[in-house]
């Protein structure tokens, strides 16, 4: 059975980094953390981290707090992840887990007893942004399907068909240099591709019930960009 989902329920809200932009020889410097601690991305992370997370409006209402960094060299046309409109944190596999390997888990995300995680996004610089999707809109998503896999090429054929329609309800924002940016499971964003060549910062601090920090393995020794078929130079 299909059911409507509202996205973009809640604004994205903004709020300043104090002016702790890195240059591009400190981002370079920069090691890549997946899901550690506050005190491990502190201790770990260098002094442009630390500022950074000491900056973030975490609300402490939730029972984890984890840190994502992710540093990248991109030349003009690279995206530094998979390109398409989606959502993070969606609930995975049968357990709901968002770090599960499986399909979207939409009966959890639409539970009651689960509370949605919070995100804080710092983005650097201008050439790479993150973009996110303004306004709320409905998607029909098939409850009943055992692997949903569509789900987010599905969003991304929806959303880019709204932001095509003349005069249309539905516009989207970049993110700018020394912001950070709150959001939940429901707000709608995509990577874009690099306008320019140069290193690229995020970081994403989640506020989760169900996702502890690692105590191990929590430091990447490597990362992915995404380039254009038969890309040269």
């Amino acid at each position: 059975m299909k059911q409507p989902l509202l996205f973009n329920s809640l604004p994205v809200s903004v709020s300043t980094a104090d002016g702790v932009e890195p240059d591009q020889a400190t981002i370079e410097t920069v090691p890549n953390l997946r899901g550690a601690s506050i005190a491990d991305a502190v201790r770990f992370g260098g002094p442009a981290v630390s500022r950074i997370l000491e900056r973030m409006p975490i609300h402490c209402d939730r029972r984890y707090v984890i840190v994502d960094t992710k540093v990248a060299y991109l030349m003009q046309g690279w995206s530094p992840s998979i390109p398409g409109w989606h959502t993070d944190g969606v609930p995975r596999g049968a357990e709901g887990d968002a770090r599960d390997k499986g399909a979207p888990n939409l009966r959890a995300m639409i539970d009651d007893s689960m509370t949605a995680p919070r995100f804080h996004l710092y983005v650097s610089g201008t050439h790479c942004p993150t973009e996110f999707l303004e306004g709320m809109f409905m998607q029909q998503v098939d409850m009943d399907a055992e692997d949903d896999r569509s789900l987010y090429s599905s969003m991304d054929t929806t959303v880019n068909t709204l932001l095509d329609i003349e005069y249309a309800a539905w516009s989207t924002f970049r993110t700018q240099p020394d912001r950070i940016y709150t959001w939940d499971w429901w707000s709608v964003h995509r990577a874009i591709p690099a306008e320019d060549t140069g290193w690229r910062l995020l970081i994403r601090v989640t506020e989760t019930d169900y996702i502890p920090p690692r105590t191990e393995g929590f430091i990447r020794r490597q990362n992915q960009v995404y380039i254009p078929q038969g890309f040269g130079w």
